[in-house]
């Protein structure tokens, strides 16, 4: 898999854990996960190619308690990408290539 569209999982909406561990993806959107908004609790994309995280590719994962980032190829985080993860209680962003975290990442 290189590539989420927003219709992948328009139909999966009683999903709670959402494997895509070792693949190829190096770019998500804003609506990568649609359909997965009310019950996804896990989600792991760890050993892929992602470059970056934007502000957009979680937010509408109100749920999600559980984020695997690990092994990919980080480097920029935009500010607030995580802020609307309330429920957020792990994430793993290990093995990137991060230099600087924004002050205001998780506000």
């Amino acid at each position: 898999i290189k590539y989420l569209n927003s219709s992948t999982f328009k139909y999966l909406n009683f999903l709670q854990e959402l494997d895509l561990n070792v693949n190829q993806i190096s770019l998500l959107n804003e609506r990568s996960f649609d359909g997965l908004e009310k019950n996804l609790v896990s989600l792991k994309i760890q050993n892929n190619k992602l470059r970056f995280v934007r502000l957009n590719f979680f937010t509408s994962l109100k749920k999600l308690k559980y984020l695997y980032l690990s092994d990919n190829q980080i480097s920029s985080i935009d500010e607030g990408s995580f802020s609307n993860l309330t429920n957020l209680l792990y994430l793993y962003l290990n093995n990137n290539c991060i230099f600087k975290l924004h002050s205001g990442l998780f506000n």
